[in-house]
């Protein structure tokens, strides 16, 4: 998708502010988020304007972030300006497994894998690939005390948020002692009133994006691109599909996405 954007501008002739302005966009950004006593970190490649700014955007979060900023998601990035590489699993990674082991184990088999690789780094587990409340009956108390927390990246935050203290709690787990994530078109509004609802009750940090390294002027592009099929192995190509918290919001064939929701019993 960046390389998409790379291109989109400049072939439609859509002018951007100057440098000088992103650093400062950038900079006044992190500081209201820091005002705000939030963890920030920048994940906006997807989507970003261009390379150029989104250096830019790395270059201001990291001279004017301390006590806000944490790190990218984008290693190079991480690797150029000497932070640290930070995020979540992809849908993808579940609708693999789906493909491999079918819908209902796609979740559990795709957690226990995925600890057997990392070993308890990048303990944030991705929820919305089926729905979340798919998700949170295979996260089981193994799990949940596995994981350091969840990441939101679709439907209402706040509902979200109460499920996941709830789950913890009915798990006998702190809510405090664990992390949402929250990484669903960012700004800082969103961020101000999910920090309100969330603050004293679990633990929570912001993968910000397109609001970062794509508000330079033309309005940003909204696209996706996901996975549409999957070869397990030796295996045959199989239909995948995303059945995400915002209700219609699906990706994959019609005749998949039935099925998908026949087996998890979603309504």
């Amino acid at each position: 998708m960046s390389l998409i954007c790379e291109l989109y501008y400049p072939l439609n002739h859509l002018e951007r502010i100057s440098d000088a302005e992103v650093i400062e966009n950038t900079r006044q950004k992190i500081e209201n988020y820091r005002d705000l006593n939030v963890t920030v970190a920048e994940f906006g490649t997807r989507r970003r304007h261009s390379y150029g700014v989104h250096r830019l955007v790395l270059q201001a979060l990291q001279q004017y972030g301390a006590g806000s900023f944490v790190g990218t998601s984008n290693v190079h990035m991480a690797m150029l300006y000497q932070t640290k590489p930070i995020g979540t699993h992809a849908h993808e990674w579940f609708m693999f497994h789906a493909a491999r082991y079918g819908f209902k184990m796609s979740n559990a088999l795709g957690l226990e894998h995925w600890v057997q690789v990392y070993r308890g780094d990048l303990g944030i587990a991705l929820s919305d690939t089926y729905t979340t409340d798919v998700f949170f009956q295979q996260f089981d108390k193994m799990f949940s005390k596995l994981f350091d927390g969840v990441r939101h990246d679709s439907g209402d935050p706040l509902e979200f948020a109460d499920k996941v203290i709830q789950h913890y709690q009915g798990m006998g787990i702190n809510p405090l002692s664990k992390t949402i994530t929250f990484s669903d078109s960012l700004n800082y509004e969103k961020v101000a009133r999910i920090a309100e609802h969330c603050r004293g009750r679990i633990g929570m940090s912001f993968g910000i994006g397109t609001s970062l390294t794509n508000d330079v002027g033309p309005k940003a592009m909204n696209i996706v691109i996901k996975m549409t099929e999957a070869q397990p192995g030796e295996g045959e190509w199989t239909e995948v599909v995303k059945l995400s918290d915002e209700k219609g919001k699906y990706t994959g064939s019609e005749r998949m996405i039935h099925l998908a929701k026949e087996i998890l019993h979603i309504e």
